[in-house]
């Protein structure tokens, strides 16, 4: 079994079903993920997830530059607080590094860090929000006469065309999974946060007059089904395997997906 820190193992058993712990990818691990991060090195040894020197000792010289009095509100301090929070539960494992530590190597006080971040993990799974948008508008915004069954679908594989972060086919996106696996609190959030997407589709399926289907069962399936995708790619991309021979896999699970929701909790409108 591979160690990828010093706090245990990166099992890919341990995603477990959490549901979409791999779809949360977070900002601040897309950057962290970089050229600068290192994958699997394939001799079965210790995986080191980190940046290189070079990036490494030039964050540490723009935080030491700024003075702790500095910004305390707004997206840039937001930012860089997620991104050395990733570089470091990257490094040296979500469980490991505190609050406290992320503050400090981010120039801020811990009383900032929680004031963007209500829960140490949502400094890791920093996308809520952008599925909570993605769900709103595929039942909001869809054209008239296509159903939300349709609108998933569009808005699920426009996705993994893209390479998204909530694809779970960025190819950024395999030290976050590793990362999660080794944490217990990330998994028990990612589930946490999957319930809250699904009551959320729930309520904008009751919203929507033209929503005929059972709102409960539709969005029960559509997370569940989703994560379920998401959870076995991610533990193949743990294990070694590269990403190019997974996506068409993995894209047409989704369709499999669909197919499933069309003919079976939703009908057409």
């Amino acid at each position: 079994m591979r160690e990828w820190h010093a706090g245990g193992p990166a099992d890919p058993r341990a995603l477990g079903r959490q549901s979409v712990a791999g779809a949360l990818s977070p900002r601040g691990a897309e950057s962290a993920a970089g050229d600068g991060a290192a994958g699997a090195d394939g001799s079965g040894g210790s995986v080191v997830m980190s940046l290189s020197y070079v990036t490494k000792f030039t964050y540490a010289r723009k935080w030491d530059r700024m003075a702790r009095t500095s910004e305390r509100g707004g997206p840039q301090t937001r930012a860089r607080i997620a991104e050395v929070a990733a570089r470091l539960f990257q490094e040296r494992g979500f469980d490991m590094v505190t609050v406290a530590e992320v503050a400090r190597e981010a120039g801020v006080s811990s009383v900032t860090v929680f004031k963007h971040f209500p829960q140490k993990e949502d400094l890791f799974l920093d996308r809520e929000v952008d599925a909570v948008d993605l769900l709103r508008a595929a039942v909001r915004d869809r054209a008239p006469g296509v159903d939300v069954v349709a609108s998933l679908r569009d808005a699920t594989l426009r996705l993994v065309e893209d390479g998204h972060p909530l694809s779970g086919v960025d190819h950024r996106s395999v030290p976050f999974f590793r990362t999660v696996a080794g944490s217990p609190a990330l998994i028990a959030r990612a589930r946490q946060i999957a319930a809250d997407l699904q009551r959320t589709l729930v309520e904008e399926l009751d919203r929507d007059p033209s929503f005929e289907g059972d709102a409960t069962l539709l969005a029960a399936f559509f997370i569940a089904g989703y994560g379920t995708v998401m959870v076995d790619t991610a533990r193949r991309l743990i294990a070694g395997e590269q990403l190019d021979a997974l996506v068409d896999g993995h894209r047409a699970r989704f369709e499999r997906l669909f197919d499933a929701l069309r003919n079976g909790v939703a009908p057409a409108t």
